[in-house]
């Protein structure tokens, strides 16, 4: 108990540890209305050298995870908060971790973050394997949403590998589950589109988009909206309809704004003229396009692909100088791109590397603690031993003293006992004495009512009461049945209910036809003569019909 609170007192003084817990705990309220500072306050845990248990660290990898990528789809900036202020040093290890605790849902939501991660890392092999264990652990959690997002992701990157035809056959599992999930079906569609676009299956490819249309518009999704009618105007320039190709991004002037959508309408509006050979439709919208990018901050990905079209479009124009200013633009631009994405490689490095030292660090104190708690535990232990030495030396005197007490006690009791039990012995005898004292008078008044008896024979009183003495005042019949009846309870009513067609007397010389009595003591017993039994034999013998032995009471009729 001491060596628990001695533990307790130095975790409960850890002021690090115990601020990194606050800033966890206000992380979560803050996640739904302000993710970005959700963000900032984890990248701030990660950086202190607080004593978490590997549950709170992973639980703070599942909440980075959500802050930075469970978005609304249709958010024009949504997954636009990855900078270097965001760390991911443990996420990776979150879903193995989530899966050996059984927590399936979690390590589905951590797989499927570390996918997220991964494939804007450009590490396509790690990404894939993140979202393959993201819809295994959905499946196993019945999470259908995160199994059919990690299918779609998988589509996704298949597609992007060239590999149209595993990509089709994914997504199409993704999007029967994510059919009560519009903007994000929207999404599925239009990548499966574009499967079929390289597969040259544009009727396939137009029929996804259509319905990617409905959904994007049911969802009210800008963002999916305006990809979808991109699509649908790539579609129709494949075709050579210049007139739906057209009306297709027309239709995403209609679409709500962001600071991205006119560049990229302008410039598909330029190379649709472009590709249709109206040049000056084309030289109109690329003028636009030229206005535009000084004037707002644009994507480098966006930029680059705008200088590619204008360099291209000025190389037709036979302005070659125009041509190589917007191609070195380009090249510019894509290599700066490049050299961001290497940066944030090494920065992410960097950055796990120096998470591990902060653990490291954090492990150091850790250690050194648990030494100084080792040696404060031994001397307690110790201090404890010596306490329970003397308590048990204590608790040996006072057994002593209990044993001595109890033997004392139970000599007391056994005297008592012995008390108790000469008084009952002098009760018993004493009511022996009296009981045979009561029978010997009976006795006596017996004898000498008999010894008048004998003298004088004609005192029917004194005979009388012999009788009462000797058959207890019942009349001989009476007696003779109680003794019969102690000896084979029942036989008499017996032999009354199975065979009611015999008479009192007929029944009583069946009863005592079982005993090995003599006719005369039989006729004696019952105060008739010998010819009356034998009659009442007879009688007998053919009421019940039986030659020598009744089966039921085993009687004998054939007495001598």
């Amino acid at each position: 108990m001491l060596l628990f609170l001695s533990c307790f007192v130095m975790v409960a003084c850890d002021s690090v540890t115990r601020d990194a817990r606050l800033l966890k705990e206000q992380a979560e309220l803050m996640l739904e209305t302000h993710p970005d500072s959700t963000l900032m306050m984890i990248d701030s845990i990660m950086h202190m050298e607080a004593r978490l248990f590997e549950r709170e660290r992973m639980d703070l990898a599942l909440l980075q995870g959500k802050a930075l990528y469970d978005r609304d789809p249709c958010d024009e900036f949504a997954n636009s908060f990855i900078d270097e202020a965001v760390t991911l040093p443990e996420l990776d290890q979150a879903p193995a971790y989530f899966a050996s605790k059984k927590d399936y849902c979690k390590a589905a939501l951590t797989a499927l973050y570390y996918g997220y991660a991964s494939a804007q890392g450009d590490d396509r092999t790690a990404a894939m394997n993140a979202f393959k264990d993201a819809e295994r652990f959905g499946a196993l959690a019945g999470d259908s949403l995160t199994s059919a997002k990690a299918q779609y992701n998988m589509g996704q990157l298949l597609y992007y590998d060239g590999m149209e035809e595993e990509a089709i056959k994914v997504l199409k599992v993704a999007c029967l589950g994510l059919q009560q999930h519009p903007a994000e079906l929207a999404s599925a569609l239009n990548v499966l589109a574009c499967c079929h676009m390289l597969r040259h299956e544009y009727d396939s490819a137009e029929f996804h988009l259509k319905n990617a249309l409905e959904k994007a518009e049911q969802a009210a999704c800008d963002k999916a909206r305006r990809k979808v009618l991109n699509n649908l105007s790539v579609i129709s320039q494949l075709r050579g309809d210049l007139e739906h190709a057209i009306y297709y991004l027309k239709q995403i002037e209609n679409v709500s704004d962001s600071t991205r959508t006119p560049l990229t309408y302008l410039m598909n509006l330029g190379i649709a003229y472009d590709d249709f050979g109206m040049t000056d439709s084309a030289a109109y919208y690329y003028k636009l396009m030229e206005a535009f990018l000084p004037t707002t901050e644009i994507k480098a990905e966006t930029k680059a692909s705008a200088f590619l079209a204008l360099s291209r479009f000025s190389e037709k124009q036979d302005d070659y100088s125009k041509a190589l200013e917007y191609r070195n633009k380009y090249e510019r631009t894509v290599s700066e791109l490049q050299v961001k994405r290497e940066r944030k490689k090494v920065y992410a490095i960097q950055q796990k590397y120096n998470y591990n030292i902060i653990r490291q660090a954090a492990d150091s104190n850790t250690i050194r603690n648990q030494r100084i708690i080792a040696i404060l535990g031994v001397f307690l232990i110790i201090l404890l031993l010596i306490m329970l030495l003397v308590y048990y030396r204590y608790i040996q005197k006072d057994l002593k003293e209990a044993e001595t007490n109890a033997l004392l006690l139970q000599i007391l009791n056994q005297n008592s006992e012995l008390i108790h039990d000469n008084e009952i012995r002098e009760k018993d005898h004493r009511e022996m004495v009296q009981a045979l004292t009561g029978m010997l008078t009976e006795r006596l008044k017996t004898m000498q009512k008999l010894d008048v008896f004998l003298k004088d024979r004609k005192n029917i009183p004194a005979l009388t009461e012999l009788e009462k003495l000797v058959f207890g005042g019942k009349e001989h019949w009476g007696k003779m049945l109680q003794i019969i009846d102690s000896i084979y309870p029942g036989l008499y009513n017996d032999i009354k209910s199975s065979h009611p067609e015999l008479s009192e007397l007929e029944c009583r010389v069946f009863l005592l036809s079982r005993f090995n009595l003599s006719r005369l003591d039989e006729a004696m017993i019952l105060g008739i003569s010998i010819s009356v039994l034998d009659k009442v034999r007879g009688r007998i013998r053919r009421i019940i019909e039986t030659a020598d032995v009744d089966e039921n009471t085993g009687i004998n009729l054939e007495k001598e």
